[in-house]
């Protein structure tokens, strides 16, 4: 099928980036890693939500996939296909993989999928298998955990406990549970084209605060996002002249957030944070499903692995989110606008499945991201090595 598109100018800030090489076979893209990084492994199973307009795109947030719902990737493909991918990515590296804590798999089908699974990180340890291989010193690496847990301070005892075991996710997941570390990523010339403009700012209602905020964005309409939030919870699109007002609602935490039907402002009651993310508003090519137009969101599912010196990146699957209510039903921004991950068979809006991302659309999409994802990535990595 040829696809169309106009041409992209990358610039290139890392020297290694010449030798990316594209197989588009295997959706996979390896480049060589810098030096300070050639010695070292790691494994990284991701999602990106962004906005693609048909010729740029904006990365929303990322997250870790073994916590992601990918429920809608499951209804257009298949049950457990997308889930099938990791395990296999996983077991080409040889190594046995252990599966620690609830995720989104039933344990009975982690096992079909060939790897051992725990309630927990106590079951682990006491399991002979591994601890035969944390005793093991003939090998450098000696195995591969996989560990959903949000707890970042578990997951690295752990680490300095059994030193040689690759542990998923243990790097990138903060990039999937902090947004404003995420954001921080894009903060250079080239990365930043691919953010929605940001801003973060103390989570202190002061009279000032909506003309502050309006001041340092363009746009009429703005997104407020909270910093630890997953799957859009306390995530308000709000134009302008509603800002003061929303703000003070949030802020002061007043109990009428309970009445207001948007259960995103209801978030902002038992947030701890103290500081919140304001960002443009973007928006996605018009598509359309049940013969409704929507401003749907992107989500990409892909791995990246730090290996024998090399960074691979893997793209394992895509599909458009929608928003609750299509463009033209009565509704709110965010109810027009914020696309929900999970799949709801029937609600009032008419929305009943999510949607394939048209053929062009998705290679255009990972050659964008196979440009940036790398970068992003080694970033990721050297600011935590």
């Amino acid at each position: 099928m040829l696809c169309k598109k106009n041409s992209i100018r990358f610039l290139w800030y890392f020297t290694f980036l010449h030798t990316l090489l594209i197989n588009t076979n295997t959706n996979q893209i390896s480049i060589e890693a810098p030096d300070a990084l050639k010695n070292k492994v790691n494994i990284a199973y991701m999602i990106a939500d962004l906005k693609y307009d048909g010729e740029s795109l904006k990365i929303l947030e990322f997250g870790n996939m073994t916590r992601s719902d990918l429920s809608p990737h499951e209804r257009l493909y298949g049950k457990y296909n997308i889930w099938r991918k990791l395990f296999d990515g996983l077991h080409s590296h040889g190594l046995p993989v252990w599966f620690v804590g609830i995720g989104r798999m039933p344990c009975r089908k982690i096992k079909a999928f060939g790897a051992k699974c725990f309630k927990d990180l106590n079951l682990l340890e006491k399991d002979l298998f591994f601890r035969k291989s944390a005793s093991n010193t003939a090998e450098n690496y000696k195995g591969i955990v996989v560990i959903p847990s949000r707890r970042i301070d578990m997951i690295e005892n752990f680490k300095a406990k059994h030193p040689g075991f690759v542990i998923l996710n243990d790097i990138t997941k903060i990039y999937g549970l902090n947004k404003h570390e995420a954001c921080k990523l894009f903060d250079d010339e080239y990365l930043r084209d691919f953010k929605p403009e940001w801003k973060a700012y103390p989570k202190k209602y002061t009279p000032d605060l909506a003309d502050r905020i309006s001041n340092d964005f363009t746009s009429d309409i703005v997104v407020i996002k909270p910093i630890g939030s997953l799957q859009g919870r306390g995530v308000i699109i709000v134009e302008k002249a509603n800002l003061d007002k929303t703000l003070h609602a949030i802020f002061t935490k007043t109990k009428k957030l309970k009445n207001i039907d948007d259960k995103s402002y209801e978030y902002w009651l038992k947030d701890k944070s103290k500081i919140f993310l304001v960002e443009s508003f973007e928006e996605s090519k018009i598509i359309t499903v049940e013969s409704k137009k929507y401003d749907a969101t992107m989500r990409v599912v892909f791995s990246l692995t730090l290996a024998n010196g090399e960074i691979t990146l893997e793209f394992l699957g895509q599909y458009w989110k929608l928003p609750y209510k299509s463009l033209y039903e009565s509704g709110t921004l965010t109810e027009h606008h914020k696309s929900k991950s999970s799949v709801r068979k029937s609600n009032p809006g008419g929305l009943t499945a999510p949607a394939m991302v048209d053929e062009c659309d998705a290679i255009h999409v990972k050659e964008i991201l196979s440009h940036v994802l790398p970068q992003l990535y080694i970033k990721m990595l050297l600011q935590n090595s």
